[in-house]
């Protein structure tokens, strides 16, 4: 047998010393489901390294058919980040059956979160709600974008030791963003908060509840569901007798059912981004997400000129 040259295990411990840690010791695949937890992880993880996106922005979360790349990222995951049932039900079939070695992460079930019931009747009234039922937009509360941003931490100081400080680094980093973020945006909307305005779809509740707002009118209770002629005409009643400054519109909603219930009335409608569908990842993605909200109901409520 040929012998390896004596100078051989000195070069490979050379070797090993000068190659960088991200190449000697594999980082974890991160996978998210959606955009606005991608940018979440993406703050903890910059530097190290990029989680994927399941879900194309624009394509819808309820509904997704995933393809056989989509398949072998989440099965090759070290960890996976979804909501829930909640949001994604196509998924939780693929969830529970992902090999025993993928961290999962559900942000339904961390402890601690912050849960609004979900929203029953278009008009709303009272305490109308679904029972039992919480509203699955849960990144539009930024304390809940904290404790997704420690899980996420946690998990992956673990499976990654070496990086560990960094991601840890970059936890503090988010968190005093995340702070600061909150209390200009709650500035900025505090003086218009008692102004009247009106939503298609109110997938918002989270972000307002923090923020003192609310629709005296909500156009559809569930935005994957054609609204009836009787619901349409309910909410037409509805508002004929306001006067809001403004309807807000995210994605989903419907040029049609729109026209239908505002029957002529000129009311101006604004555009909310309510997923980040516009913002790249990066370590102020997230934050850049709450900016584009709040920009959203200021432009509404100080009776700017529609988008």
């Amino acid at each position: 047998m040929k012998r390896l040259p004596s100078f051989f295990p000195l070069a490979c411990l050379l070797l090993a010393l000068t190659v960088p840690p991200s190449v000697t010791a594999a980082t974890p695949h991160v996978v998210t489901t959606i955009r606005p937890l991608q940018l979440i992880v993406s703050a903890i993880t910059d530097g190290v390294t990029e989680p994927d996106l399941l879900i194309p922005p624009g394509a819808s979360y309820h509904h997704f058919t995933l393809r056989p790349s989509s398949m072998r990222s989440l099965t090759g995951a070290s960890t996976v980040i979804w909501i829930g049932p909640e949001l994604e039900t196509w998924l939780s079939d693929v969830i529970w059956q992902l090999p025993q070695d993928v961290d999962v992460i559900s942000v339904t079930e961390l402890e601690g979160l912050h849960t609004l019931p979900l929203v029953d009747n278009a008009v709303i009234t009272g305490d109308a709600h679904h029972a039992g039922r919480i509203d699955p937009h849960l990144w539009l509360d930024h304390e809940n974008a904290r404790l997704v941003a420690r899980a996420v931490t946690a998990d992956l100081a673990d499976l990654d030791e070496m990086n560990a400080r960094r991601y840890r680094d970059n936890l503090a980093d988010f968190e005093t963003a995340l702070t600061r973020a909150h209390e200009a945006q709650a500035a900025r909307l505090a003086p218009l908060a008692d102004r009247d305005y009106v939503i298609y779809h109110n997938a918002l509740q989270y972000f307002e509840h923090r923020h003192g707002l609310s629709p005296s009118l909500v156009f559809v209770q569930d935005d994957e569901i054609q609204p009836g002629i009787r619901q349409l005409r309910t909410v037409q009643q509805a508002l004929a007798g306001q006067s809001p400054a403004c309807l807000l519109l995210d994605s989903t909603a419907n040029a049609d059912v729109i026209r239908t219930i505002l029957a002529g009335r000129e009311l101006p409608g604004i555009r909310v981004d309510t997923v980040g569908e516009h913002v790249e990842p990066g370590p102020d993605g997230y934050v850049a997400l709450l900016d584009s909200i709040t920009a959203s109901y200021e432009q509404c409520l100080s009776g700017s000129q529609a988008q």
